[in-house]
């Protein structure tokens, strides 16, 4: 006898009156990507799949609870374009996908500046002006707001050098989220800016020091605290997120340690950077190694965990791409993608291994490089 098609026996009025409870059991077990796709079922999903309804929506919680049993994506965020593709890797699935912003309004080079929890935290120039503009946004509820401006009535964004940002997002559902900014506007301003959701306002918080003259690279919130590298001369300082006042922090860096770059891995703070033995202040560096460094807080000393093979280091870097690395982390997944972003690298932290990530369709014809990257929580109940 032959076998009926599965869809011709599934009764639409029977499906159409599945028990809420029933339908939560379901939802927890899909892929978040699935699951978003069917807000484009019907207005009812549509609506209960967003976030003015995901603090009291049955439906809605689930999803979120299932995004919460879902490791974070690895988002990479392509060349800068009126509205910029965005490429995530989903770690659970092991597979690319994209994020799209269309959602935004008509702007002129928006670029994300960072992430935090499942919001994006971006800056955009209006028309062919000079005016910038920043905004948060969720891309899964496609939800966004403008924030208010960050410099003064008279106060022109100069971006003199490379700033320090900083995204804290509360872990309790509709507490909202902060963003700091240090040294935003050059060397003719120095002071720390942080905005409350909360408040829906700036405040201006301590300077940095004096002799900061730029970020080597992304700061790092661990036990909260946000830890930053300076340009050369290399030092590591930090701001405490309550306080809000920069002091240096100790120890020093590894003397052979060049283009260094901070991230947070199990609660630990780990570098990554170029090694170079010969290379003295006042040099070009030229690094012969990647190498991986622990720090052991209970000696205060930096402990070399690691090195980038030679046969991967050859393969896959060069010499003159250690400055423009790109770094992430989420758990014990170090990810560093080199400077074109053609090859992403995951040092797991707990197994000492190095492998290569599974390589994006989108930019393995080379057209397009990877300008940021960063961890990515995908969230339903964060309010902007």
């Amino acid at each position: 006898m032959a076998l009926q098609r599965s869809h011709d026996s599934m009764d639409e009025k029977l499906w159409s009156r599945l028990p809420e409870d029933l339908m939560q059991r379901v939802l927890v077990f899909l892929p978040i990507p699935d699951v978003l796709r069917l807000r484009c079922v019907c207005k009812a999903w549509n609506s209960q799949l967003s976030y003015r309804r995901s603090l009291d929506c049955p439906i809605s919680a689930a999803v979120s609870q299932a995004l919460l049993s879902q490791q974070p994506y690895l988002l990479c965020l392509t060349a800068v374009a009126s509205h910029p593709t965005i490429h995530v890797y989903n770690v659970s699935l092991r597979k690319w996908d994209v994020i799209s912003l269309s959602f935004l309004p008509e702007l002129d080079e928006i670029s994300i500046i960072k992430s935090g929890g499942g919001l994006l935290y971006l800056k955009a120039r209006v028309g062919h002006c000079d005016d910038t503009i920043f905004l948060t946004c969720n891309p899964l509820t496609k939800t966004w707001k403008q924030l208010p401006s960050v410099f003064s009535e008279n106060e022109p964004y100069r971006s003199g050098m490379s700033s320090l940002t900083s995204m804290v997002c509360s872990s309790e559902p509709g507490r909202g989220y902060r963003i700091i900014e240090a040294g935003l506007n050059g060397l003719t301003d120095l002071r720390t800016k942080i905005y409350d959701s909360a408040t829906g306002e700036w405040k201006t918080s301590g300077g940095l020091p004096s002799q900061v003259t730029g970020f080597e690279s992304e700061g790092v919130i661990i036990n909260d605290c946000l830890y930053g590298v300076t340009c050369l001369p290399y030092k590591i300082i930090k701001m405490e997120l309550d306080g809000g006042s920069w002091s240096e922090f100790s120890p020093s860096l590894p003397k052979c340690a060049v283009y260094p770059h901070l991230v947070e891995s199990l609660g630990e703070m780990v570098m990554l950077g170029g090694y170079d033995s010969c290379w003295e202040e006042g040099f070009i560096p030229e690094p012969t190694a990647l190498k991986v460094w622990r720090l052991d807080r209970s000696k205060m000393e930096w402990e070399c965990v690691s090195s980038l093979p030679d046969e991967m280091l050859e393969q896959h870097l060069t010499k003159n791409c250690f400055d423009s690395l790109k770094c992430a982390a989420q758990g014990a997944s170090i990810f560093i993608s080199n400077f074109d972003g053609s090859v992403v690298l995951v040092f797991d932290l707990v197994l000492n291994s190095w492998t290569r990530l599974l390589e994006c369709p989108s930019l393995s014809n080379r057209q397009s490089c990877i300008e940021h990257m960063f961890v990515f929580n995908p969230s339903l109940q964060i309010t902007l």
